[in-house]
């Protein structure tokens, strides 16, 4: 098996990233009064181009890569310096309570969820605004008995090439004063954990309170993966399509914008639309949402108006540009459609 890899990632002054890695031992994480307030800021970029994955995570975390047992895959385990979640590597979805921290298995893992209570990504409100759609059904939201969520189970809808039909993310919450409790399904009545038989329909509760510091970066985590799927190494034609306007078509103030995109083109149900005069002076932008479920690999209707000054220049361009919360310039992708603007 390869050694245990821990990658330190540096940003220099002149704004180059660079990663270090040893087989050792972190040094020791500096004292908590000393730590930045890491909620408003993601300084450190993270890259596996293996598995087609990016994100942006605190300075004041670690990410270990850690080789598995077949020797051919790896998880992907961020989580804050400590030495105690260090050991416990790799992080699966059974982690201690007291842990905050996100892991990757682009291979999957044997294993069953969490006993707790669930919501689906497709009805509740605390969906993390993530930039590629998921598979709703699998992927669930981890709750607490007052409804706040304690993990993420994330399956993606349409994962990269290098990841199992079984690849998921987990991410889990820091719980302090953890409690759970069995309820039986007929009576409602207290069972002792080792009776407690969930597939039959007993109730498993669990109570605590969330870090909620630890809440805010792991939800910004979350929000800054960027999975390189197969329709990222698509041309633009063939992930969208605009029915309004039509290249070349002459064009006025308001104008009507509508077409469809595969839902991987849209993060959070959106992207942006701008446009151009021929030369190159932005007149107006706006936002495109979708009309449907996004969450798929599906073509998916969007439309939307665009107010416009008319310039001077006869021509201008529409760019539809794909989301990318990740801000990564290698995600980035448009597609172009010219205009003509018609004589007030």
């Amino acid at each position: 098996m390869l050694p245990r890899t821990f990658c330190a990632i540096i940003l220099t002054a002149g704004l180059f990233l660079s990663v270090s890695c040893s087989d050792t031992d972190p040094e020791p994480a500096p004292t908590p009064a000393s730590r930045p307030d890491t909620t408003k800021s993601l300084d450190d970029l993270y890259s596996n181009p293996e598995y087609d994955i990016a994100l942006r995570m605190p300075s004041s975390w670690i990410l270990v890569e850690e080789p598995l047992a077949d020797g051919e895959h790896m998880a992907i385990n961020l989580f804050k310096d400590d030495d105690s979640t260090s050991r416990a590597l790799p992080l699966d979805i059974h982690g201690n309570a007291k842990r905050s921290y996100i892991a990757v298995w682009p291979a999957g893992i044997g294993t069953e969820l969490p006993a707790s209570q669930y919501a689906s990504f497709h009805s509740s409100a605390d969906t993390p605004a993530l930039s590629f759609p998921v598979d709703t059904v699998k992927s669930k939201i981890l709750l607490l008995q007052d409804g706040t969520p304690w993990a993420y189970f994330i399956v993606p809808g349409n994962p990269p090439e290098q990841w199992s039909d079984s690849g998921f993310i987990f991410a889990q919450i820091q719980t302090s004063d953890h409690l759970t409790t069995c309820f039986d399904e007929e009576t409602g009545e207290k069972l002792p954990m080792e009776k407690c038989d969930v597939p039959a329909g007993d109730r498993f509760v669990r109570e605590g309170t969330r870090n909620k510091r630890d809440a805010r970066i792991i939800n910004r985590v979350l929000q800054s993966i960027s999975l390189k799927n197969i329709d990222q190494k698509k041309a633009a034609s063939e992930i969208i399509t605009v029915e309004e306007p039509r290249p070349d078509a002459k064009v006025t103030s308001p104008l009507q914008i509508k077409g469809e995109a595969r839902g991987p083109w849209y993060a959070e149900g959106q992207f942006t639309i701008s446009l151009y005069s021929s030369s190159d002076s932005l007149l107006s932008k706006t936002t495109a949402a979708a009309q449907g479920e996004w969450m798929q690999d599906q073509f998916v209707p969007f439309e939307t108006t665009l107010n416009f000054a008319p310039p001077d220049t006869g021509t201008g361009r529409l760019v539809f540009e794909r989301a990318n919360p990740s801000g990564l310039p290698q995600h980035d992708q448009s597609y172009v459609v010219s205009v003509v603007f018609s004589s007030p």
